[in-house]
């Protein structure tokens, strides 16, 4: 079974029940703010789709000379009308933040998955 629905589908059933839970993320991310389940649900799914693995639609643009990576991790992805991006903190991540192009402060993160091996942070800029 996909670890991140397991991690989704939990996390569901804790806010169903009132259980708040407080972050603790080793990347150094502000604090989650929770989407509503069916959003979040969709959100993880399509941008879980693009930082798992290389689709056709996500070509690798240059990101500085001889530095190549996925355009969903440069520029988000698009999702009714909002751009989320997504960062694998360990490894490399041209996010923006990972790139400080924007501060930790200036964004929203909507989902965290608690990966120890590849851990992924989806967030969104606060004031785009």
């Amino acid at each position: 079974m996909n670890k991140r629905f397991v991690v989704l589908c939990c996390g569901f059933i804790l806010l169903c029940g009132g259980i708040v839970l407080a972050p603790q993320v080793q990347s150094g991310f502000p604090p989650t703010a929770v989407a509503s389940e069916t959003d979040l649900e969709k959100v993880v799914e399509v941008v879980g789709s693009y930082a798992d693995r290389q689709r056709d639609d996500d070509p690798l643009i240059e990101v500085e000379p001889g530095i190549w990576a996925k355009q969903s991790n440069v520029k988000g992805v698009e999702i009714d009308g909002v751009t989320y991006y997504y960062n694998l903190s360990p490894h490399m991540s041209y996010d923006p933040v990972s790139r400080n192009a924007v501060r930790k402060r200036d964004i929203t993160i909507v989902y965290e998955d608690g990966d120890n091996e590849a851990p992924m942070v989806i967030y969104k800029l606060r004031n785009p």
